[in-house]
């Protein structure tokens, strides 16, 4: 296991463990104009696949470990009883989304709408399969809700969010709850939502910091609200 390594360095060595070179990758991968896609990823250490081009390595070689491409935790392949391969990775084995990190939050603000802009981002690999929805991960950003406990959720955590959608705002959100709050004008944040005047349409937002204050939100000046479904920690900063 490596984790300093980046994931276009990890990309490289699994071609050569699957027995390929990247022009054949990236045809076995159904793309075409030869080696554009991954031979860029590969001499371009910064760059990072995008959320197409790793549900496309996950669908099209079931037996490559995820959470090692990813990461660099645990090996390049998943091995079951007695050598044997399973495909432990398929769209209904567990729920995937794409990751906004801190850097395409104004990105997101303007393209959330955008099929192409959502499918160009890094994938989100969850724990486990979650139920329907929209689900959208966020690299956080900021100390407010980092209170040095084991609930903290830290700069650089990435969260897993199912979409709340508008017509359920006139009813009383179930709360206190953590949500990810998508401002029209403020950007995105990550908050606890402890009171909803439901009449007044405003929710109050709380965070974990004590050195910063409550305040209040009117939701229509919210873009989207997701429900926090997972954090995750990883030990590399980038997927």
């Amino acid at each position: 296991m490596n984790t300093q390594q980046t994931i276009s360095e990890r990309l490289e060595l699994l071609i050569e463990t699957l027995g390929f070179n990247p022009t054949s990758f990236s045809k076995a991968l159904g793309y075409s104009n030869n080696n554009v896609t991954i031979g860029r990823i590969i001499k371009d250490r910064t760059k990072k696949p995008s959320f197409d081009t790793l549900e496309k390595i996950f669908l099209t070689f079931p037996k490559v470990n995820p959470t090692w491409l990813l990461t660099g935790q645990g090996s390049p392949l998943l091995e079951g009883e007695n050598g044997a391969i399973p495909r432990r990775f398929a769209p209904h084995d567990v729920t995937t989304a794409p990751l906004i990190s801190q850097y395409a939050y104004g990105g997101y603000m303007s393209g959330f709408g955008d099929a192409g802009f959502m499918e160009a981002q890094p994938l989100y690999v969850a724990s486990k399969k979650y139920s329907g929805g929209n689900y959208v991960a966020f690299e956080v950003r900021g100390d407010s809700m980092d209170d040095n406990t084991r609930r903290a959720i830290c700069s650089g955590d990435v969260v897993l969010g199912r979409e709340l959608y508008k017509e359920y705002w006139t009813y009383k959100l179930h709360i206190p709850r953590v949500f990810i709050i998508v401002h029209k004008t403020e950007g995105i944040c990550i908050k606890e939502v402890t009171a909803h005047n439901v009449e007044k349409g405003i929710i109050t937002c709380h965070s974990f910091n004590s050195e910063y204050d409550d305040f209040e939100v009117n939701l229509k000046e919210v873009m989207q609200l997701f429900y926090l479904k997972e954090i995750k920690r990883e030990t590399e900063n980038g997927f």
